[in-house]
């Protein structure tokens, strides 16, 4: 499908792991991102092409002249935002998406990959969700998914292979790395402040690896068209309650970690199906929840992570106006 690849949020948390994957089997990668926490988590590569800008910016259709298939990880990726209006959301999570894909459609591009995400089963009174579920998105992030997923799966162009994945909560070591996440934040109030806040504790929240995450994205370049084009897959591995993946992350870290619950006003759960993806990629994560926390904390014990920058507000950039948009020019 692919030898020229454009990864936009190149630099970010899941793009930073990507990238480098990619560029191990052999693709050409080019990566569009905002860079508001340096470049330097990508390596030099003499296959790397690295473009600071917004994907607002309708100069991004000539960087897609010359790109055979499209990550579009790029977005805002959390609700609230860290303080970015539900505007700007729309903006760069709904708006920049429908622009790109239309560029996408009128040039030679072959492939769309989309990251969707099971936010948008939002609270599920169902056993269990597949693809076929109806959908229920509570927050503005997922209400942007899922008027992507419409735009996407409305595109008649059937010279574009147009796959989107639902992944579960993302966790895991990142060169990029985000605090931000389920698990990811567990580990990190363990470790450092010996509690652990517990929002929703019985609220269930399926959970993938970052690594199971690029396999997948990179096994998907060499899948036939038929089998994938127009198709959503659930990528989840463990469904767990919230309570029971900080039992689990307070156990590992010390016996004495404590866990504060509390109601929380995020009232997401569903409990995920993800066999479509093992009968019809054949894939199928392989990594845990426990594998991943103890990879954390072995960053955490090696003086990896500074308080400072495990303390930081993720998007706190963004609420700085020179961060909204860049051009390319």
């Amino acid at each position: 499908m692919a030898d020229k690849i454009l990864v936009t949020g190149g630099a970010g948390y899941i793009g930073s792991v990507l990238v480098p994957d990619l560029l191990n089997n052999g693709y050409n990668v080019t990566v569009v991102d905002l860079m508001m926490y340096g470049k330097d988590t990508l390596p030099n590569h003499p296959n790397l092409q690295i473009i600071k800008t917004d994907i607002r910016d309708t100069a991004i259709k000539k960087v897609l002249e010359d790109i055979d298939v499209v990550y579009h990880l790029a977005g805002v990726s959390n609700d609230p935002g860290q303080g970015i209006d539900s505007k700007t959301g729309m903006e760069i999570n709904y708006l920049a998406t429908e622009q790109i894909f239309s560029y996408c459609e009128q040039l030679n591009v072959k492939g769309f990959i989309y990251p969707s995400s099971c936010s948008v089963y939002g609270e599920s009174n169902e056993d269990i969700i597949n693809e076929n579920s109806k959908v229920n998105p509570l927050t503005n992030y997922a209400k942007c998914k899922v008027l992507c997923e419409e735009t996407i799966l409305k595109s008649k162009k059937s010279s574009l292979t147009k796959i989107i994945l639902r992944p579960a909560t993302v966790y895991g070591v990142s060169p990029r790395q985000r605090f931000d996440l389920l698990i990811n934040g567990f580990v990190n109030e363990a470790f450092n402040k010996k509690v652990i806040q517990v929002k929703g504790a019985q609220r269930i929240r399926p959970t993938l690896h970052i690594n199971d995450l690029v396999s997948l994205y990179t096994k998907l370049l060499n899948l036939p068209s038929s089998i994938v084009d127009g198709q959503i897959f659930n990528v989840a591995f463990e469904n767990r309650t919230i309570n029971q993946n900080a039992q689990m992350i307070a156990d590992l870290v010390s016996n004495d970690v404590k866990l504060n619950l509390t109601e929380g006003k995020d009232y997401r759960s569903y409990k995920v199906d993800s066999n479509k993806l093992t009968d019809v990629l054949k894939f199928k994560p392989t990594s845990s929840v426990l594998q991943g926390a103890q990879q954390l904390l072995k960053q955490f014990e090696s003086n990896k992570y500074t308080n400072s920058f495990t303390n930081s507000i993720y998007h706190n950039k963004l609420r700085q106006p020179q961060y909204l948009m860049e051009s390319i020019s």
